[in-house]
Parts: C-alpha cells; sequence; structure tokens
C-alpha cells in the first residue's frame, strides 16, 4: 500500500524536489555564459538577464560591408536641408591606405596601418592635408588606388568643398576669424611667438575651442632642458574670441610659414638651438641684458650686468620657486626640426645680484680676458676711483651674503663652490668662528653648524678677522694656513698714502708724506680722511692739497 501525501504525491518525490538542485564548483565549467542587458529603469539602473531581447537588429558592419573600400556612417541631420549627414567614414581599402599613408605623414594620433581607419567628422585632419591629397589624387597612377582615392576625395570634397574655400580666402588675405582659427592651426607644424622680446618657436600639439570658457586654447612643446635630460615641456596660449578677421601675424602665436621672414627666422632659430645645447654643463660667462626669476609662478624680471654662473642643474637645485615638471625624455643629438624649438633660456647665478635667474642665450658673452687685462691697466692709469682700497678693485668686485638660519645658504654654497671650481672668500667671519660661551646660546649654534660643514667642505675658503684672538680652539685644526697681517709701519702707510693719493701726490712734498706716515694709522683711516679732504677741497674749487688733509686730520683728533 503506497503512501500518499496530503498533496497527492508519493513522500519520496516530495523529498526530492525539497532538495537544492546541485551546481558545479564555482568558476569550474569551461564555457562562456552570456547576459544580456534589460532595459534601464527611471533611475539608469542596470540588470542583467540570460534571455535576449526581443527587439535585436542585426549588426551592419560585417562581412558583408566589409566588402566596401569606404564606410559611411550617417546620423540624422536636423538642419531642416536633409535627414542624414556624414558622422564618420571607415577606410577599409589597401590601395587606399598607401597613398594616404603619405598624405598623414607624421599627422598625430593617426595610425594607418590599422585595418580599419576611422576620421570622424568635423575631417579635422584632411582640412589640414588638403592640398596633399589633391596631390596624391592627382599623381595616383595605380588605376585601383586611383578610383579609390577618387571615391573618398569626392565624399570630403561634397563635405569639406565650403570649409577649404573659406579657409584658402582667408589665407590668402593674411587673416583668419575666431570659428576658422582650428583650420590653419595643423598639429605637429613650427609655431611662432614672441616671448620676452625674444623669436620662439614651438611645435603645435593641438588647437581648439574650450567648450567651457569660449577660448581658443592652443597647446604647445618646445625642447628644454632640466640639468640632467633633455625632453619637452609644455607651453599654451590663448585666444579669446574676437569679431571678425584678425591678421594671423597679430595672433599672440601662429604657424612659422606665415611669417614673410619664416626661412631666415628658422636658419636663425636653428643656430640659437645649437649654441644653446652647447651650454648643458656649467659655465663662467659675461650677461647683459633681461634675466628672469619665478616667485610661486609670478614672473620677476631684472636688467642685469653681471658675471654669471650657467648651471641649470644647480638651479633646479637651489631655486625652489621653479620647475619644469615632468619631461617627455628624448636624445640629445637634435635634429634642425627640433633645434628650432629649444628654448632660449639657460639657467644659473647672477653673481653680481646674487640670484638665481634665467639668462637668454643670446646675451651670453664670453669673459674677454685681454679686455679684463686691459680694464685693469686703465683703471690702474688714470685712477678712476682715486681713492679706492688698498688692494686693487676692493669694494667693486661681487660680495656674496650669506644669510638665513644656520646651515642654510651657506650649506649650499659650500656645495656649489667646489663644483664651479672656485675660491671663496668670507670675509669678516667673526661671526662664525668665535668662541663659544654659556651666554650666547644663539652664537654657539652658528659656530658649531660652521664647524661642522667645514668638515665636509671639499673647496678653497679664504677667512678674513679682525679678532683673531676671539676665534674658537675648534677652528685651529680645521684651518690649514693661518696668515697674521701686522699693524702698518711707517714705511707702510707712506707708501699707502702715496698710492691713494694717485696723481694728486704731486702737490705733496716728501716731508708732507714723511709728516703723515708717522701718523699711526690703518689703510681704512687714511682712505676715509683722503675721501673727506677731497670733498672739502671739491667744495672750495681747489686741487687737493695738504692742508686740506690736515684739517681733517685736527677735526678727527679734536673728536
Amino acid at each position: 500500500m503506497t503512501d500518499l501525501s496530503a498533496g497527492g504525491k508519493p513522500d519520496s518525490e516530495q523529498y526530492e524536489q525539497q532538495q537544492p538542485e546541485k551546481y558545479a564548483p564555482a568558476g569550474s565549467i569551461c564555457k562562456v555564459h552570456n547576459l544580456d542587458e534589460t532595459k534601464r529603469d527611471k533611475n539608469y539602473s542596470t540588470s542583467w538577464t540570460k534571455t535576449p531581447p526581443d527587439n535585436l537588429v542585426e549588426p551592419a558592419e560585417n562581412s558583408e560591408s566589409g566588402q566596401f573600400a569606404l564606410l559611411v556612417r550617417n546620423v540624422k541631420c536636423y538642419d531642416g536641408r536633409k535627414n542624414l549627414e556624414i558622422d564618420s567614414i571607415v577606410v577599409q581599402s589597401e590601395p587606399l591606405k598607401k597613398p594616404l599613408v603619405d598624405v598623414m605623414k607624421d599627422y598625430p594620433h593617426l595610425t594607418m596601418t590599422l585595418q580599419h581607419i576611422q576620421f570622424k567628422k568635423p575631417f579635422i585632419a584632411f582640412v589640414h592635408r588638403w592640398e596633399q591629397l589633391t596631390e596624391a589624387r592627382d599623381n595616383e597612377t595605380d588605376v585601383t588606388a586611383k578610383a579609390h582615392v577618387d571615391l573618398l576625395y569626392g565624399i570630403l570634397k561634397d563635405e569639406l568643398g565650403d570649409t577649404i574655400a573659406r579657409k584658402n580666402d582667408l589665407v590668402r588675405n593674411g587673416v583668419v576669424t575666431f570659428d576658422m582659427l582650428w583650420t590653419i592651426f595643423e598639429p605637429g607644424q613650427a609655431m611662432y611667438s614672441i616671448v620676452n622680446g625674444r623669436q620662439r618657436a614651438f611645435k603645435l600639439e593641438r588647437g581648439r575651442v574650450n567648450q567651457n570658457t569660449k577660448i581658443f586654447t592652443i597647446n604647445c612643446q618646445l625642447i628644454d632642458f632640466d640639468g640632467h635630460v633633455f625632453g619637452y615641456a609644455a607651453h599654451g596660449f590663448l585666444v579669446p574670441p574676437f569679431e571678425g578677421t584678425k591678421p594671423i601675424t597679430a595672433l599672440p602665436v601662429f604657424p612659422l610659414i606665415h611669417h614673410s621672414q619664416h626661412a631666415t627666422i628658422r636658419e636663425d632659430l636653428i643656430a640659437r638651438g645649437k649654441l644653446w645645447l652647447e651650454h648643458k654643463g656649467y659655465y663662467y660667462k659675461q650677461y647683459e641684458g633681461l634675466a628672469v626669476a619665478y616667485f610661486i609662478e609670478r614672473e620677476v624680471k631684472y636688467n642685469i650686468k653681471s658675471r654669471v654662473i650657467v648651471d641649470t642643474e644647480a638651479y633646479f637645485t637651489f631655486s625652489p620657486n621653479d620647475s619644469l615638471g615632468v619631461l617627455i625624455s628624448i636624445s640629445d643629438e637634435l635634429s634642425d626640426e627640433q633645434l628650432i624649438i629649444t628654448t632660449p633660456v639657460l639657467r644659473g647665478y647672477s653673481l653680481m645680484d646674487k640670484k638665481w635667474l634665467e639668462f637668454f642665450v643670446d646675451d651670453l658673452k664670453d669673459i674677454d680676458l685681454k679686455e679684463l687685462i686691459l680694464a685693469v691697466a686703465r683703471s690702474q692709469s688714470k685712477q678712476l676711483d682715486m681713492f679706492d682700497d688698498v688692494i686693487q678693485g676692493k669694494g667693486r668686485g661681487v660680495v656674496m651674503l650669506l644669510s638665513g638660519p644656520p646651515g642654510n645658504k651657506m650649506k649650499n654654497t659650500l656645495r656649489m663652490v667646489p663644483k664651479w671650481g672656485a675660491v671663496l672668500l668670507l670675509d669678516e667671519a667673526d661671526v662664525f668662528m668665535e668662541a663659544r660661551n654659556n651666554s650666547k646660546l644663539d652664537r654657539n649654534e652658528l659656530v658649531c653648524v660652521f664647524l661642522r660643514v667645514l668638515e665636509y667642505y671639499e673647496g678653497i675658503l679664504f677667512l678674513t678677522s679682525n679678532r683673531a684672538e676671539a676665534i674658537d680652539p675648534a677652528f685651529e685644526s680645521r684651518i690649514h694656513v693661518s696668515l697674521r697681517y701686522p699693524n702698518l709701519n711707517a714705511d707702510s702707510r707712506r707708501h699707502t698714502w702715496t698710492r691713494l693719493l694717485g696723481d694728486a701726490d704731486k702737490a705733496f712734498s716728501s716731508g708732507e708724506l714723511d709728516k703723515l706716515a708717522d701718523i699711526s694709522l690703518n689703510g681704512r683711516q687714511i682712505k676715509n680722511i683722503l675721501k673727506t679732504a677731497s670733498l672739502l677741497a671739491s667744495e672750495q674749487g681747489t686741487e687737493l692739497s695738504y692742508g686740506h688733509v690736515q684739517i681733517v686730520l685736527k677735526l678727527r683728533v679734536s673728536s
């Protein structure tokens, strides 16, 4: 007798239906299981189903469409003149690809060896290369290739004919409208501009209207050097909207080919690029002209006349306010096309201005040693500054002020000196060398830092001090040569008086000079006395004499 449940099914069947379905372990079946998207809900959320939708349309691009040289994709048109307009063209013809390789040579972001090459409206590349396409069509000798080129040319002429005609008319008159700017800015071409009064060239990456600001944005590249590698750096220009036409050459940057002197400019830029390339190390030069510094992206200009040290690596090490960002590295073997777009800027340190600056390579000059010697000789003979210091040139040379927190700028200076092969003079170094004591902790810190820095200094350093007796004993083991200069004796003082007087010493008798030499004075005091006496003589409209010096000496004694 069979036992039936309340539903009339055997207990065994009911048991089997209550058991869960058995599935293979996750991911173990080597097959593809397709899921199809369902219609999105009002929140645009997507769910998936294993049942295909009913309204599927067979794909149009298949083996059948693959037979044709060109695929023209059309979309609905809403301008009222036609129902459809071209969205894009796909080139599938191998005979057509061969001439297009030459037409689009070096045009960025196009790979002409793809099986399917897509060009989207407004067919910017063909607007830029229309002349090359026309030439390829006219010169093609292969029957099949010519037919395929004609086919493409015909479609594009219908689409671009008005644009090409308008572009040619504008260019022929040397002007452009804002809405046609894109037609003359071909990616990859050399661009021309004047920046800081210098002719500059750039390689155009892209020119297009920013849809948010409606400003035409021009992205360019130039070649720069960060002290380690050469590479491409970015540079941008903006063209705000304008009405009517504007001369092409009035744009902030424009294609070099539109400049009336483009051939000459090209030669000049190549020559300048070669000169710039020669200065990739560090060099000691003379500079006169405009220099630029950057402070938190703010450009500050200086007119300088100074000896400078060109050193790009040191510039980016010790001048943290400026940075090139990441360069797209290239070889230092530059072609003429690359030399044209090299920056005219060299970076380094102005010794007179004590600033890290950008210099223009055109204004760098070699230091003429013959001229330097001649200048010293002339200065000596003419006594241009009658009351210069005892040491020739002192007071008119370069003084490097070391300031800042302990171990900061001094440490950087001590790093630069051996690299540049310089000799560092630290004049009146008492503040760094004074003996330490418990009451001056700040001074002690400064001395300790200086001692530590000296331990690792690799160059030649001269220190001067008027208070040798106050120097910290720890410096004795760190000073290799110590020279002490005694006070001037009578003979030395007479020589100093005679030298500082120059041609004016003829107004002083030998006895007067002997009397002056007997007075205990140092070189600086003698210099100051003569300066004051000279001012007195000038006020009286007479030549400097012993009497003027006597007046100053009496005033000095009385004070």
